[in-house]
């Protein structure tokens, strides 16, 4: 019973330094406790293509130790490329309001678009003044949802009369951003 868990033991070593890109080579400790011949009880070195290992080996023993423990065999001397972080994919899409509304100053409605970003969202407001560019105001509802399609209730900020105000939607920390159709709003 005690080599049986001695054995189970120290293939679970070997199990564990296969996995972490070692080749454990177990060398029997006689019976009555003394020093093996030829080292200590366990040794480690580096596979073959790892960091500190010697040279290149010719042979497949220590592909067939570790493989013949359930570890991944030996590495290969080709670094493998560590995966991308992936690029922020999709879009955000306003849906309402629609076209041609005037709103009064200080009134409320709902603003609601389809996300595919999986970010939550901010709203603000535009204004486009003569030939000027349009420029953001006022964020108008922080934090709107994440869902992919969602609504928050805006309500408008004291701002001038005018035909040329729009909200953009914009994901608040990557770069997708979309804008509503043009609005009015009176005084």
């Amino acid at each position: 019973m005690r080599r049986a868990i001695s054995m189970a033991t120290s293939v679970a070593i070997a199990v564990s330094a296969g996995a972490i890109g070692y080749l454990l080579v177990l060398v029997r400790t006689p019976p009555d406790g003394g020093a093996p011949t030829g080292g200590p009880s366990a040794v480690t070195a580096p596979l073959p293509g790892q960091p500190g290992a010697p040279g290149p080996t010719k042979g497949s023993a220590a592909r067939a130790v570790t493989t013949g423990l359930g570890a991944p065999p030996p590495h290969t001397g080709v670094p493998s490329p560590l995966p991308a972080a992936a690029p922020q994919a999709g879009r955000i899409e306003v849906t309402a309001p629609p076209r041609g509304l005037t709103f009064r100053v200080n009134g409320s409605f709902t603003v609601s678009w389809k996300n595919t970003t999986g970010e939550n969202v901010n709203v603000w407001l535009h204004t486009k003044s003569g030939k000027s560019r349009p420029e953001r105001l006022v964020m108008v509802a922080p934090r709107g949802g994440n869902k992919p399609t969602d609504e928050a209730i805006v309500t408008l900020p004291r701002v001038p009369a005018g035909p040329s105000y729009r909200l953009e939607v914009a994901a608040a920390y990557g770069p997708a951003t979309a804008f509503s159709n043009t609005f009015a709003i009176t005084g």
